[in-house]
């Protein structure tokens, strides 16, 4: 049972039988601005991110990435992403076919693409969310060291109409991000690490 007005995996919750589904249903209404929600088939697998970037109604750029996620009694929770992902080519086609099908099931155009999906079991790609805009938990940032250009400067230019180029073998490097988190407040002033 989920919300279909925000992202976040916010009011998810995954029912198994009828007992818990009040409590779900009040869970995801507090989340959401709209009187309805969905019910969507239960997806396992492989949890995975996608961005791509569509210009003149065309898709210009897929950019699969590994999807760190901290798994709550609800639902995952992302936590970071990985760039490059690493995957076969008949993969990557299905994932290629998959983004296609997004931006024109939702009239996409000038704008930054966001999807969430599983591969499942059997090697297909599940999308459980899709949207017109940029991903974030370091999106931005891991695809833009990863393709070697300035993601944000990208994101603009595609949405105000101006040409943006992508590289056809990206001459970045690959990138991780990765959310901290404390149980304490307080302010940070150094961050030291030790590597052999």
């Amino acid at each position: 049972l989920k919300i279909v007005d925000k992202s976040g995996s916010r009011g998810i919750t995954k029912v198994t039988d009828q007992e818990p589904l009040r409590e779900a249903y009040r869970y995801a209404m507090d989340f959401t601005d709209l009187p309805n929600l969905l019910v969507e088939k239960f997806t396992s697998g492989r949890e995975i991110g996608i961005d791509a970037f569509v210009q003149d109604g065309i898709v210009k750029a897929v950019v699969p990435h590994e999807k760190l996620v901290f798994q709550t009694e609800r639902t995952g929770i992302p936590l970071g992403h990985l760039c490059p992902m690493e995957m076969s080519t008949e993969l990557e086609e299905k994932i290629y076919r998959e983004t296609v099908k997004c931006v024109e099931a939702l009239g996409l155009n000038h704008c930054a693409v966001n999807i969430d999906a599983f591969i499942t079991d059997e090697g297909d790609i599940s999308v459980i969310e899709a949207t017109g805009r940029c991903g974030a938990t370091g999106i931005p940032e891991v695809l833009g060291s990863y393709l070697g250009i300035d993601y944000y400067e990208a994101i603009l230019d595609n949405a105000l109409g101006n040409k943006v180029e992508f590289p056809m073998d990206p001459e970045g490097v690959p990138t991780a991000s990765y959310l901290l988190h404390s149980e304490e407040d307080g302010v940070v002033k150094e961050i030291s690490y030790r590597f052999d």
